[in-house]
């Protein structure tokens, strides 16, 4: 059935497009610098156990703040998929039965690049 590839290309090029709009440039670094700092802390010498107990939570939560930030923009992410599957189950029409398998997985990824390469492409005015 053609209708399910459609719709699988159309969600793929809807999340690449969310996914060119998510800040996940700025939000990784913040999780993974709190991340650094917290070890630092941990195993700096001149820093006393009381002064790590008051400083740990800190960063724990700055963790936390960011892993759940990532979180919600790869969920954004992924909507599209999940959208279209559901609009597709109103007809009958499974498009993530498409996307889990291998061939659906490779096809999306292939066209997903394509997309980026095309976009890119135009941007630039050579096409």
């Amino acid at each position: 059935m053609i209708l399910p590839t459609i719709l699988l290309a159309l969600a793929t090029i809807l999340a690449v497009e969310v996914a060119l709009r998510v800040p996940l440039d700025k939000a990784l670094p913040r999780a993974i610098q709190s991340s650094k700092r917290a070890v630092q802390i941990i195993g700096a010498r001149h820093i006393s156990d009381h002064w790590k107990e008051k400083a740990l939570p800190v960063y724990a939560m700055r963790i936390f703040g960011a892993s759940m930030l990532l979180f919600v923009m790869l969920m954004a992410i992924l909507m599209p998929f999940v959208i279209t599957d559901m609009i597709g189950r109103l007809f009958d029409i499974h498009v993530m039965d498409r996307l889990l398998t291998v061939w659906g997985t490779m096809a999306s990824m292939a066209l997903g690049l394509f997309w980026l390469f095309l976009r890119n492409r135009v941007r630039r005015g050579e096409l």
